[in-house]
């Protein structure tokens, strides 16, 4: 399944070099990676892009409730209501829900070139991960 892969990922991750690492998800995967952070000692951060309830059975808002690691969350123009919704709970000291000025691109693509937005991302970013502790 996606979460056995995603765990597997972080555990070797980890035991490369014993450093907590930063989940990244586009759509489903974001939302994946919201629910696995919330109990995982191992994910310093969560970059999550589009994420929304599309995990059948599940209630992402609620299961995300109690992330408290940095999380950055992008959606675009039309997808921001419902973002925010999943959003607004997340007790994260660091969390940042951004929206692009312009319309923006559905999950991941929002970092590609073609999305005239896509600066736009890729600053909010950088200015998240600056934020974000180093151990």
């Amino acid at each position: 399944s996606c979460e056995k892969d995603i765990l597997g990922a972080i555990n070797y991750a980890y035991n490369q070099n014993g450093k907590r690492v930063v989940l990244v998800g586009s759509s489903f995967s974001a939302s994946l990676v919201l629910m696995i952070a919330v109990n995982n000692d191992r994910v310093k951060a969560v970059l999550a892009f589009s994420p929304g309830e599309y995990i059948k059975n599940v209630n992402v808002a609620a299961a995300v409730k109690k992330l408290d690691k940095p999380v950055f969350i992008a959606s675009t123009r039309d997808e921001a209501t419902k973002v925010n919704t999943l959003a607004k709970d997340i007790i994260s000291k660091h969390k940042i829900i951004f929206t692009p000025a312009t319309q923006g691109e559905h999950g991941s693509k929002a970092l590609w070139t073609d999305d005239p937005s896509y600066h736009e991302y890729w600053l909010a970013i950088v200015m998240f991960m600056r934020q974000v502790p180093q151990n």
